[in-house]
């Protein structure tokens, strides 16, 4: 299973409370195109509308991203919020039902925790806010999400990533991508040298190499990608590989767990 940052995140400014809709049309669209369920659905459009609000009440702007998690057969949508506000002083008291800074019922937060089947925060004070909200597509997603008995097994791996271009560029010139099997975990780190088009492209390069040969030891990888970028401008590439002890051989030679690691420029 190979995961990369060639499915772009969608993300909506929160800046007045009509983008609230704006935000839920696009969880909408990319629960659909998941095949989310209208119950799940329904629920995802909640999660988005507590953290949107709680965005406007709270610190006036921000964002939310939305993108999709694929791990193995399971389907998923991560929910980040992210704003500059005044951040949060007693994140648990915050997260309990009544609790309030701006005299509202003080349920959105508890409602969000509630809502997600996995769910994450900073909000130090005056720091901003930072809100992290997965929902699974169906039951059989979340139950293999949440039982220790899977979560031991090799390839088994929970991760998540957050890359967006500068301000004034739509395409990102810089990409990850993981693989997971039940031997190991491969992990690719790319910076197109510049940004906008120039620079994604020659992340697109690295990444479809990467594609062709997940497992490679990060030595040939970068070896690989070095061929692949030539006809671009070139990038950063910071290459890994955890291999688990007895699976499928890419362990050393004792059993123990390894990590291999080869980079080339300064990402």
């Amino acid at each position: 299973m190979l995961s990369t940052s060639l499915r772009p995140h969608s993300i909506v400014a929160i800046t007045h409370a009509s983008d609230i809709a704006a935000a839920r049309r696009a969880g909408h669209s990319l629960a659909q195109e998941l095949g989310f369920d209208d119950v799940r659905a329904g629920q995802l459009a909640l999660l988005i509308s507590e953290a949107a609000t709680n965005i406007i009440k709270h610190a006036i702007e921000g964002c939310i991203y939305l993108s999709a998690t694929l791990q193995g057969a399971r389907a998923g949508i991560d929910v980040v919020a992210v704003d500059g506000g005044p951040g949060i002083g007693n994140m648990m008291q915050a997260l309990r039902d009544g609790v309030s800074s701006v005299g509202t019922a003080g349920t959105g937060l508890g409602a969000m925790r509630r809502l997600a089947d996995e769910f994450d925060a900073w909000a130090p004070r005056g720091k901003g806010a930072v809100f992290f909200m997965r929902l699974w597509r169906a039951a059989a997603d979340l139950s293999q999400s949440l039982s220790p008995a899977l979560a031991d097994k090799p390839g088994m791996v929970s991760f998540g990533a957050l890359s967006l271009p500068i301000a004034s560029e739509e395409s990102n010139g810089d990409g990850w991508a993981i693989a997971c099997d039940r031997a190991g975990v491969a992990l690719m780190s790319i910076d197109g040298l510049g940004h906008g088009d120039l620079a994604a492209a020659a992340a697109r390069a690295a990444l479809d190499c990467m594609a062709e040969a997940p497992f490679r030891t990060p030595t040939a990888q970068i070896e690989a990608c070095h061929g692949a970028l030539r006809a671009t401008r070139g990038a950063a590439l910071a290459v890994a590989q955890i291999s688990y002890p007895g699976a499928g051989g890419r362990a050393d030679r004792d059993g123990d767990a390894t990590l291999h690691f080869a980079g080339i420029g300064n990402i």
